[in-house]
């Protein structure tokens, strides 16, 4: 009997498989809880009372005190308020939002201080002849006899210091993929970007995003808000996005993240916002001069002003049906404010070039 133990059956196969069964629905419902148990990690609540005990207001019927109270008490210690653009010919405060976030460095105090002499009073830094601006430079402290560009130290800093007068501490490295090895397995928001970027070039070319706006807007309220499934419609049915270029998983998280109290939708203008390339300083500058220059009326200029000012037909098509009309005689009274403007030409800038447009205003 010793010797039969292990080899006569005491369950049969119909037992196995049940049991094998069992395990497997078993495995399948612990691994639906922690999926569960993510997704409410990772979603979005707010623990306020609007929508229970008071509902939001819509913002379009909002009316804006006529007569404020304004306090000068910052005018009284500080001077008068400077002019902000001044900060857009700052180079430090440079930000590509489409470009990977370990090619840049950060926009800090000691990098804009870099870019204006006036704020580097007091501050002392190495040479930046590394990657990145900041980084230790031992070559400084190093002593003389371990020094290992020389015995004559202060001749080798000279030379270093005569080839650096021609570099460009703001550089910023381009590009969508991660320069350094160590993230190139790590999936980020600047690879989802580029995929949808490089999509819209090839579909819809130079009007990309402009056409991009206006499919949204077909299906939105009219405080600019619009739901997720229509986001993801839009870039997969008429943009045709593949799951190969952007998988479901990444577009779902992307879109998750702009979404606003109503937890559901999000507003078209900050979508837009993150996913084209930002407008470089020195263009927006620009820009803001360019609507300076076309004398604005209560802060607003004619549609009809810029579209005559333009040579380039095509791009007058283009604006003309940005805001809906067939030909311009229709949409050149609409008043166009200056955040219309530059979100204007923020559209046009990732596939246009819109310097060339601005010297013809």
């Amino acid at each position: 009997m010793l010797q039969a133990e292990g080899r006569i059956m005491k369950r049969g196969p119909r037992e196995l498989s049940r049991s094998a069964a069992h395990l497997d629905i078993a495995e399948m419902e612990v691994q639906d809880e922690e999926a569960f148990i993510n997704r409410q990690a990772n979603e979005r609540s707010f623990s306020t009372s609007t929508g229970t005990v008071h509902a939001k207001l819509d913002e379009t019927q909002i009316e804006r005190p006529a007569y404020l109270r304004k306090s000068f008490k910052l005018e009284l210690l500080h001077g008068p308020q400077a002019e902000r653009s001044r900060a857009l010919r700052n180079a430090g405060m440079e930000v590509q939002t489409n470009v990977h976030y370990s090619n840049h460095d950060c926009p800090t105090h000691a990098r804009m201080s870099l870019a204006d002499s006036r704020m580097r009073n007091d501050m002392k830094v190495s040479a930046t002849n590394g990657v990145t601006s900041f980084g230790k430079n031992a070559q400084f402290s190093t002593p003389i006899d371990q020094f290992i560009k020389g015995a004559e130290k202060d001749e080798e800093m000279d030379v270093m210091y005569t080839g650096l007068s021609g570099t460009n501490p703001h550089r910023i490295l381009a590009g969508t993929a991660p320069r350094a090895s160590a993230f190139a397995s790590v999936p980020s928001l600047a690879s989802v970007k580029g995929a949808i970027h490089n999509r819209i070039e090839r579909v819809w070319g130079q009007r990309g995003y402009v056409t991009l706006r206006h499919k949204l807007y077909d299906n939105s309220d009219h405080e600019g808000f619009t739901s997720k499934a229509h986001v993801i419609s839009v870039l997969r049915d008429d943009l045709g996005l593949t799951l190969d270029e952007v998988p479901e998983k990444m577009l779902d998280h992307y879109v998750q993240q702009l979404f606003t109290m109503k937890k559901q939708e999000l507003r078209i203008s900050s979508f837009m916002s993150s996913l084209r390339p930002s407008l470089p300083l020195k263009v927006k500058c620009r820009v803001l001069e360019a609507f300076r220059d076309l004398r604005p009326t209560d802060g607003c200029i004619a549609l009809g002003n810029l579209l005559r000012a333009l040579r380039d037909s095509e791009i007058r098509r283009i604006l003309t049906s940005a805001f809906g009309g067939t030909d311009e005689p229709h949409v050149s009274g609409m008043p166009i404010s200056q955040d219309m403007f530059v979100d204007l030409f923020s559209d046009l800038a990732p596939l246009t070039d819109v310097e060339q447009l601005l010297q013809e205003l």
